[in-house]
């Protein structure tokens, strides 16, 4: 760990001090110590995961979050502050929202504190377990989380399981390079759905906002959604994307979606938001 990393964290876990409990950091301290040595990271990593080792945390906005201990950075001022801002700027009060891959529900409670409903899907295990306990303890309760993917069919689905709670993906074996990684450590099936289905099942006509995480899938996402991108288009769409992807040029000139804004770039990956109206 260099000098600038060495700073970086020192300024982190003062930042983290004020948002979590006396035992969260020590539960914190212990993980980061250990990780210091990078020869036993990776299994560290996936120890922590297998055991669900989790604590408490709150984020700048006063929202509290029980989270894997090895989640910690996101706690870190905003975590993903572009995106968050304009999540609390464009949702409405009357809005139906769709958080495609909630993970813990660290967006899908800003939607909550301001949508009228919020529909929720997180197909891995453990991350739904803390996304009812963050809704629960965050009294949203116009929230209905589903443990479930997206897709564009009916049916069950193979969800390839990361050592990082963010990066459970159903695309990684169509990817020979991502095949020969150690990346992922396992599998699992689960049911998956389109998002006309899911919308037709709760009685719904529309969704006005609808997010989508799903670490490569999200092309599948949308074919399951063309029924209301062709007849009730969502008014803003907010998606992770590769970068250079044809899908900004395809979702502007397809389906009217006029203002394409940038938000917060991961590298390879960029969350991007689609808007029809100002």
């Amino acid at each position: 760990m260099n000098l600038q990393q060495k700073r970086k964290l020192c300024y982190g876990l003062m930042s983290l001090i004020r948002h979590v409990s006396l035992g969260t950091m020590v539960k914190l301290l212990i993980y980061l110590t250990t990780n210091s040595v990078t020869k036993y990271r990776t299994c560290l990593k996936i120890k922590l995961l297998r055991e669900n080792v989790v604590a408490e945390f709150r984020c700048d906005h006063g929202y509290r979050f029980r989270a894997q201990i090895a989640d910690w950075w996101r706690f870190i001022g905003h975590f993903e502050p572009k995106t968050t801002a304009l999540i609390r700027k464009v949702t409405r009060y009357n809005d139906v929202v769709i958080d495609i891959g909630a993970h813990i529900g660290l967006h899908t409670i800003h939607f909550a504190k301001i949508a009228k409903l919020v529909i929720a899907l997180e197909p891995e295990p453990s991350n739904f377990r803390l996304l009812k306990e963050n809704i629960k303890v965050n009294k949203a309760s116009n929230v209905i989380a589903l443990p479930i993917a997206a897709s564009n069919y009916d049916g069950y689905i193979d969800l390839y399981i990361s050592p990082s709670s963010g990066s459970h993906s159903v695309e990684v074996y169509n990817d020979l390079e991502m095949r020969a990684s150690s990346k992922y450590i396992g599998k699992i099936k689960v049911p998956c759905i389109k998002i006309d289905t899911l919308l037709k099942m709760l009685g719904l006509s529309k969704a006005d906002i609808v997010k989508i995480d799903v670490e490569g899938h999200e092309h599948k996402v949308l074919e399951g959604m063309t029924r209301i991108l062709t007849n009730v288009p969502p008014r803003v769409l907010i998606i992770e994307i590769d970068k250079g992807s044809k899908l900004v040029d395809e979702l502007r000139n397809r389906y009217g979606y006029r203002f394409v804004i940038k938000l917060d770039d991961w590298g390879k990956r960029v969350n991007y938001a689609f808007i029809r109206d100002s």
